[in-house]
């Protein structure tokens, strides 16, 4: 299982979502003290985490850490989900200086399933699509961060 940390924010300008890929590795191991390390280094408004399956073990770690956690629940994440789409279609920003390919094979990968709850973004096959679904909750920490202006912004795991 592959785990990514991305940033996620609104322009200020034009209310467009913008993600921003900070770290991704394999496993989970790593993710709680990198967390933790980056909340301690910046001011970050919120860290979000899908709080289903393995991300809550994460979820968990990190508050055991000491680090404020915004929980998303399955209707959270189609609610995320639901938003994020939209922001497509209003050309969501991906700042990609790490020239790192994650959201595009993952964009390729992935498929939306709706459900009664709402839209929920899944791989079509084996490939996985980790790195759509943190830069959807990166964009949810962003909506639901306790500082209108952190920096930088939000981010989230998975």
């Amino acid at each position: 299982r592959e785990s990514t940390i991305y940033a996620g924010w609104r322009d200020p300008e034009t209310g467009i979502g913008v993600v921003e890929i900070i770290e991704r590795g394999s496993g989970q191991g790593w993710v709680p003290a990198r967390v933790q390390q980056l909340t301690q280094r910046w001011k970050v408004g919120a860290v979000a985490v899908e709080y289903l399956g393995a991300g809550r073990s994460v979820g968990d770690k990190l508050e055991r850490l000491g680090v404020e956690i915004v929980r998303m629940s399955g209707p959270d994440s189609s609610a995320a989900a639901s938003r994020f789409l939209d922001d497509l279609q209003a050309r969501v920003q991906v700042h990609d200086e790490k020239r790192d390919s994650s959201v595009g094979d993952a964009m390729r990968a992935a498929q939306v399933r709706r459900l009664k709850t709402g839209p929920v973004i899944e791989a079509k096959g084996t490939e996985p699509v980790t790195a759509i679904r943190a830069a959807v909750a990166a964009m949810w920490a962003a909506d639901h961060t306790t500082d209108p202006e952190p920096e930088p912004a939000p981010f989230k795991i998975w």
